[in-house]
């Protein structure tokens, strides 16, 4: 089997005379290289000036401005760093690695750029095209899920969004294109939630305690953040914030995935790139999006392609490139492959390590008191791990301004840092508690 290697890319806020940093390293080294993108450089241009190609895009994605917008986005990187993305890619085509290239960004200009059509020049092929190399969004996490064992079915709900002021969507049509690829699988089982309003979300949620929860419909961004539309008591748009969202998620939810409605235009799609790169502030989980406007067909591709593949491996990367690649085939020339974006919030991309058998005789009640207790408390715990993970980023960076640190503030962060471990430490015995009961 081959190794693994993950190359991590960190775009920062411009400073001073430069317009971005960029650091990059791997797994196996914390920092092998760093430049700064001066305002002087050609490659170097405004990412407004990027924003504009990619509006261009969307109205117009033909193969040739699919492939000049990939190299733009290589252009836009540092020779010094995109060299030795070069290098590294020239080794997946002598077939001596797997190549997970990692983007890490707080901008939101930089989130927005589609970094999924990364293209190779040398080779003049696209990234992700390949089969032992992908372009992931990783978010950096306070706190680090280890994968769990899932009884079978997997449960799923799907939350379908359909309010009088937005553009309506053919319901029927959007469902079926994704739930039918898993419909006759008893692996799986399926609850439905349509014109949901906060409250029936929530209900929903709590009742069914989904592992999975699949968003179809609209995204809205307020404030520069991405948010989810429902409904609200008259059957009109109510946006759903990412806080909101991290407060009523039950900690058995694993993965949130977006879908873009295709049988109307989406009201902001952006926003669901937006949402899925949403800091460690709010607890979420990872994320499987889309970023442009696809046809049918592919949406059928791709995610019956995706839960067969996570049914089987439990790998959340490698079933997004499976069935990316899968769409890629079906019509290369065309941007749906490049629509699924996978917002990854773990160093592991796996979900669940094992499943089991469980006979579905009753789901649990909504007046469950001990289950919505446990799930109260896990959630004030890791908001009290946020904050001292707050606390701790803050001594880190003071600590890095001197050359030979004052014995005080090292002693402060030992002793915060093990205070951190501790709240870990009973936060996973908790979620393991909570996922027995």
């Amino acid at each position: 089997m081959l190794p693994v290697h993950n190359l991590f890319i960190e775009i920062l806020p411009k400073s001073g005379e430069f317009k971005n940093k960029i650091n990059l390293w791997t797994n196996d080294l914390p920092l092998i290289k760093t430049s700064n993108r001066s305002s002087g450089e050609i490659a170097n241009r405004k990412l407004e000036d990027i924003s504009k190609q990619i509006t261009y895009l969307r109205k117009d994605p033909s193969y040739s401005q699919i492939r000049y917008m990939g190299q733009f986005l290589f252009d836009f990187l540092p020779s010094s760093i995109s060299n030795i993305i070069q290098n590294e890619y020239n080794l997946v085509k002598d077939n001596c690695q797997i190549l997970r290239l990692n983007i890490v960004s707080k901008i939101a200009e930089s989130i927005d750029l589609p970094w999924e059509l990364l293209y190779m020049p040398l080779h003049d092929e696209f990234i992700n095209s390949h089969k032992n190399a992908s372009v992931i969004r990783y978010i950096p996490a306070s706190i680090s899920t280890s994968p769990v064992t899932l009884e079978i079915p997997i449960r799923v709900l799907f939350v379908l969004t359909n309010p009088k002021d937005e553009r309506l969507m053919d319901i029927n049509r959007e469902l079926h294109a994704i739930k039918d690829s898993i419909i006759h699988n008893n692996s799986f089982y399926t609850e439905i939630l349509q014109e949901p309003t906060l409250e029936a979300f929530r209900n929903n949620l709590i009742k069914y305690q989904p592992h999975i929860v699949h968003y179809i419909g609209h995204g809205a961004i307020g404030r520069g953040e991405g948010n989810l539309i429902l409904h609200d008591s008259v059957d009109k748009s109510y946006w759903l914030t990412p806080d909101q969202l991290s407060f009523i998620l039950p900690p058995t939810v694993r993965l949130l995935c977006l879908s873009t409605c295709f049988t109307t235009k989406n009201y902001q799609i952006q926003a669901f790139n937006r949402l899925g790169q949403t800091w460690v502030q709010h607890d979420l989980p990872s994320m499987v999006v889309n970023q442009f406007p696809l046809s049918e067909n592919s949406v059928y591709i791709f995610w019956k392609e995706f839960y067969q593949n996570l049914l089987e491996s439990g790998e959340l990367n490698r079933s997004v490139k499976s069935a990316r690649v899968k769409v890629f085939e079906s019509n290369p020339f065309s941007i749906d492959w490049a629509s699924f974006v996978l917002h990854l919030r773990n160093p592991s991309d796996k979900l669940f390590s094992e499943l089991r058998i469980e006979i579905m005789s009753s789901h649990k009640s909504t007046d469950n008191v001990e289950l919505i207790k446990k799930t109260q408390e896990v959630q004030a715990l890791e908001i009290q791990i946020n904050s001292i993970t707050g606390i701790l980023n803050d001594l880190k960076m003071q600590v890095s301004t001197f050359d030979k640190p004052p014995s005080g503030i090292q002693k402060a962060i030992e002793g915060t840092e093990k205070h951190h471990s501790n709240l870990v430490g009973k936060l996973n015995n908790l979620k393991f508690d909570y996922f027995r009961s």
